[in-house]
Formats: structure tokens, sequence, C-alpha cells
């Protein structure tokens, strides 16, 4: 490793003249490279090789170079052998670059060379190869390029079939173009640019435009979020495509509550309403009557509210068995609610409101509606409630909210609900 590492350092410190040379358009390169190749199985040699080398080109029309190549590998152990060898490759390769003009550039590369076994043994000779490769070329400068390459290669001789990656630099070098002796011809008076926007009088169809505002090719103040209003007055810039803007190039507004009409899922809001982010009327208690017309605020959670938001309902939320108007402890959680909000609120009465599935005889659905809108109303009582603001009223099977002849119908319907009134 120490010698790959000398050597590296030699070739780069001979290659800084070339670089020192190097300027855009020359028609020569050379470079330094290293990497590592992984020999045939059924190579004589035991080892991968650590190849470097330099290399240096003549350019051939745009895309086309021919490379002079040099490459070494050191102390490569053979199989089976208490010896090792050097190689020396000497070859000349074709390279075609598809896409010289860009900062990464693409190669492909073909070649022909000849390999120099320095201490050669009865399977292992010198010997003609050849090689393909495909590379990518990155352009640090106009003068200097890194590159990657991947590559085969075929040895004739000995029949190894080798693969091999590389990296390394290059410099673009070669002597300057001969400057012209005679005198040119005086260039051709510039087209007349009144506003000085760099568009001609001729091809300006924005005539007049102020002095420092970015214009398109017609020589139009630029609209780069096409909203009709140019880039120098948009006050609101990057509003989206079809969006309805003022004559500041911002949304529009239209009920003046802050959100935007293409985001504003209430339009209309009245002005001084309060909105959420969707731009609609706050609703703090959360029972679907906006806090500017809800005459009751504050309402709990549960209640059915009027069209002032005010509570006309309560659901218990009680799911009774089947003939039965046993409330279970899970449940009193929520009678507790209720009844707090009747000690807090003393003006509202109640009637507590049994009721049933269809299973049994109406008539005795209508006494298990009676027993468990007692229930409950027995329970409010003990959680301090004024008997004299409560009545009980059972409605047997008369009033189901959901279908009797599922059993998840018949549950639903066996239930207790509260009606509020002043």
């Amino acid at each position: 490793m120490k010698k790959l590492g000398f050597a590296l350092v030699f070739l780069f410190c001979a290659m800084w003249p070339l670089w020192a040379l190097g300027q855009a358009g020359s028609g020569y390169e050379a470079g330094i490279t290293a990497g590592y190749e992984f020999m045939d199985d059924d190579s004589a040699l035991d080892d991968d090789l650590v190849p470097y080398g330099a290399f240096v080109g003549k350019r051939f029309l745009d895309k086309w170079l021919l490379e002079f190549v040099y490459e070494r590998s050191e102390d490569a152990d053979y199989v089976g052998m208490a010896k090792d060898t050097d190689l020396n490759r000497f070859g000349l390769k074709a390279v075609y670059e598809f896409f010289p003009e860009m900062k990464w550039v693409p190669y492909v590369q073909a070649g022909l060379g000849y390999q120099d076994v320095v201490e050669e043994s009865a399977d292992y000779d010198d010997g003609v190869f050849s090689t393909l490769g495909l590379g990518w070329k990155y352009k640090l400068t106009s003068a200097v390029n890194l590159l990657v390459e991947g590559r085969y290669l075929h040895d004739f001789q000995n029949h190894d079939n080798n693969l091999a990656a590389l990296a390394g630099i290059s410099f673009n070098f070669g002597a300057k173009a001969r400057e012209i002796e005679e005198a040119a011809p005086p260039p051709p008076p510039a087209p007349k640019d009144s506003d000085g926007d760099g568009v001609a009088d001729v091809a300006d169809r924005c005539p007049g435009t102020p002095a420092g505002v970015a214009v398109d090719a017609d020589g139009c103040p630029k609209d780069t979020d096409g909203d009709g209003v140019p880039d120098y007055l948009d006050r609101c810039p990057g509003t989206p495509g079809h969006v309805a803007v003022d004559e500041k190039g911002c949304p529009r507004d239209s009920d003046g509550d802050g959100v935007y009409d293409y985001k504003d899922r209430c339009p209309d809001t009245p002005s001084g309403v309060k909105v959420d982010w969707r731009g609609c009327p706050l609703d703090s208690d959360k029972d679907g009557v906006p806090d500017y017309l809800d005459r009751c605020p504050g309402t709990p959670s549960g209640f059915k509210v009027d069209s002032h938001g005010c509570p006309m309902s309560f659901d218990f939320q009680i799911n009774f068995d089947t003939d039965s108007a046993a409330i279970k402890a899970r449940y009193t959680a929520r009678i507790k609610a209720f009844a707090d909000f009747l000690r807090e609120n003393p003006a509202y009465r109640a009637e507590i409101q049994g009721h049933t599935d269809s299973t049994g005889s109406r008539a005795y659905n209508k006494k298990l509606s009676q027993r468990r809108a007692r229930a409950v109303m027995k329970k409010l009582i003990e959680l301090g409630v004024d008997p004299a603001r409560l009545s009980a009223v059972g409605y047997g099977e008369d009033r189901p909210i959901a279908d009797n002849s599922t059993r998840e119908g018949r549950a639903k319907n066996r239930r207790v609900v509260a009606r509020l009134y002043y």
C-alpha cells in the first residue's frame, strides 16, 4: 500500500503542470486513476489487484477521445506458489461521451492493450487484453474532472475475465487558440430598448415597464403565480393557480373573516363573528349552534339543544337488560352529570322518560318502562336533585328509535331519556 500511495502522489504531482494549463474547449485530456480489480476465479493469480495508473488522450470531434493508458498492479500472489509478480499494462482505448456539455457526463469506452508480467510463470504470461467499460465524469471546473468507471477486462493470453471499479481525476489542457491578427469588424448597433428591460422595443409587448422590474421574454413584468398581478405589485406571491385575487394579488375574502374564500368552508359569515381555521363560526360547547347565536353557552356534552343552543333533552345512554329496570354501576357517572346540570341550572325541570323494546305485551312494557324511568329519577334524587323538579313517565314500546326486529335495535330501544322544560 505504501508503493501505491507513493505512486499516486508522484503521478498527481506529474499532472499538476497540465492542470495549470487547463482551459475549456481544449483538445487534450490527461489524468490518474486507482481502483480495485476482481480476478477471474480460474486465474493463476491468487489475489485481486489494486491497479493505479495514468492516461493521456486526444479529443476527436466533440464526443470522441482516443487515450493512451498505463496501469500498474503490484505484489500479486500466484496460486500455490511462493512468489508474486507485478503487472504493467499499456493500451489504447476509444471513449465516447454522451453529453459532453453537461455537468455529469456519462461515457462508454473500449480498448486493446498489452500486459507485461514481471515475474512470469508457466500458467501466467505476457499477452494482449481488451477492455469494455461504462463511466461517469463530473466537471469540477472547465479544466478539472472527477471520474468513476466500471470495467470488464479479457486477458487473451491467460484466459482471464476480470471486473474492476476505478476512480480518478483528469485535466483538460492544450494550446490556446491563435489570436486573430486582423481587426474585427465593428459590432452592429444594439437594438433600441427604451425602458431598459433587456427586450428590444420591436419585440417588447409591454413598453414602459418600470426600471428594475423583472420581465419575461416578451418584456412584460413577471407574474410567477399566474394570478394576473405582476410580481412587483403582488403582496401575496405563490397564490395557488385559478384562485381569484384582488388588485394586490391576494386571495379574496368576501366575508372578511380572515380566511380566504378558496379555503373558507363557511362563506358569508356575518361581519365580526369569530371563526375557526376553516372560516366557520366558533361553537365552543360543540352543541351545533355557533357561539354568536347560542343563548345557552357552555351546554355540557350529551344534551340535545334547540335552535338557540339551549338544552332540550338528555340521553342517559343506559342500556337495560331485557325485562330489567336495574341500572348498572357503569351508568352512574352519566346520571351524575345530569344531576350536576340540574343543580347548576335551577330554572329547569325534567320529565324522565322510560322506553322498552317490543318484546312482551304492550301493557307489560308500559309498566316496565315506568319502572325504568322511576329507577333513574330515584338516582337523581339520591344525588341531590329536588324531587319537585322531576317526574317519571313510561312510554313502553310506543317510541322506538331503532328496528325492533334486530338484537342491536332492541338494545337501543331499552333506554331512558330526560325531557327538559322551564
